[in-house]
């Protein structure tokens, strides 16, 4: 072989390595990026997901529906008004965050969106102004407050599980 073609083969191995060592650091850089905003995103929500469950044990919401279906249900007719002050954005980290819930997987995304949704219909019947306080409500509109209580705690569990297995460092932080 001649002196040219060796200079050149060295130096197209030259270029291909210089080119792998130029990308491996911005691959490297990328995936763990990724890796950090998936774990943020999902410790933040998880957080958030687990405040509200506990706010809501701790002033008995769902109880006191309970009794007011109970009491409606025992006294035809009877009609009550149920009204929570509610913050203007009462899912902070959810509504900041909502872009970057595409870092979770699919089926996680799937179920954080209904689950927000749920609590989002919640506090609209709730808040000032709501159907189950603009004027004294009947069974039914208590009954379909219960029900979507009553889901969007089984959802807000199942999503809690859900991230403790993607992300074992969160079981225990209920």
């Amino acid at each position: 072989m001649s002196t040219e073609v060796v200079t050149g083969v060295f130096t197209l191995l030259g270029a291909v390595i210089g080119a792998i060592a130029a990308l491996v650091p911005g691959i490297y850089l990328a995936l763990r990026q990724e890796a950090v905003a998936k774990k943020s995103i999902a410790y933040q929500l998880y957080a958030e997901i687990a405040a509200v469950l506990r706010i809501e044990t701790r002033r008995g919401y769902l109880q006191s529906v309970e009794r007011m279906v109970e009491h409606m249900q025992a006294n035809p007719g009877v009609r009550h008004s149920y009204m929570v002050s509610v913050q203007d954005v009462p899912f902070r980290v959810y509504n900041t965050n909502l872009s970057a819930i595409g870092h979770l997987p699919p089926d996680l995304q799937r179920d954080i969106v209904r689950l927000y949704q749920w609590m989002e219909s919640i506090v609209q019947d709730i808040k000032p102004g709501g159907v189950a306080n603009s004027e004294p409500a009947g069974l039914e509109v208590y009954w379909e407050l219960l029900t979507m209580l009553r889901e969007a705690r089984t959802l807000a569990e199942q999503v809690l599980d859900r991230l403790e297995e993607e992300f074992p460092g969160l079981v225990g932080a209920r």
